[in-house]
């Protein structure tokens, strides 16, 4: 996607972005993220992210110990999005 290169936006966008990512994310590319959407999910098994470094009342990090080489890319899958689903229902009941 090129998002460790390119321009940091002006304008969010209304959406959640939910981003798997152990390793390509740069500080640059999470930053990036953070100012594009109301909310950025990062799901990771990277202890050492960069995104661990970084604050903003729209990043949201989820560390999981439940990939490894082995793991398929459908579960992982399956596993983002309930994640997706309890951050959401978190954040409407938040509202409510």
């Amino acid at each position: 996607m090129g998002v460790n290169s390119r321009p940091i936006p002006k304008n969010k966008w209304s959406v959640i972005f939910v981003i798997i990512d152990n390793n390509h994310l740069t500080t640059h590319g999470v930053d990036y993220f953070i100012h594009l959407s109301k909310n950025f999910l990062l799901v990771t098994a990277n202890k050492d992210h960069p995104a661990f470094g970084m604050q903003s009342s729209n990043l949201h990090i989820s560390m999981l110990h439940l990939f490894n080489d082995r793991t398929s890319a459908g579960f992982i899958v399956l596993i983002c999005l309930v994640i997706a689903l309890l951050y959401h229902v978190k954040m409407r009941d938040r509202v409510s």
